[in-house]
């Protein structure tokens, strides 16, 4: 984002031209902190696409070993038992379809 596509977006003439003015105190400080704000989504988007694809199994194998932990060591309750087993199921399943469908590739390419 520069200047010129922030005053495209947030300062305009009546005729809808972006304003050649000079910029108050006021409205410099907001382009400011929309520049800040830009730069870090793209920061946390960069992260992301490099490395948040190894997370998510990361997370998944770490939800599967705890909740599969907690559901055999309380096999003998059966109701908690199954209140630790669903959500790991559930995780396991979300890994298995990210991997059978190719969901790491599209993050690391950017589709």
């Amino acid at each position: 984002m520069s200047e010129a596509s922030w005053r495209q977006i947030h300062v305009r003439t009546d005729t809808g031209e972006a304003d050649p003015r000079p910029l108050t105190a006021e409205k410099r400080a907001r382009m400011v902190a929309d520049f800040e704000w830009a730069n870090a989504y793209a920061r946390l988007n960069d992260f992301i696409s490099y490395f948040g694809w190894a997370l998510q199994y990361v997370a998944v194998f770490l939800a599967c070993l705890s909740g599969g932990a907690w559901a055999i060591e309380y096999r003998r309750r059966p109701r908690l038992a199954a209140l630790y087993a669903l959500p790991t199921l559930v995780a396991a399943a979300a890994g298995v379809l990210a991997v059978y469908r190719g969901y790491f590739t599209s993050m690391v390419q950017g589709a």
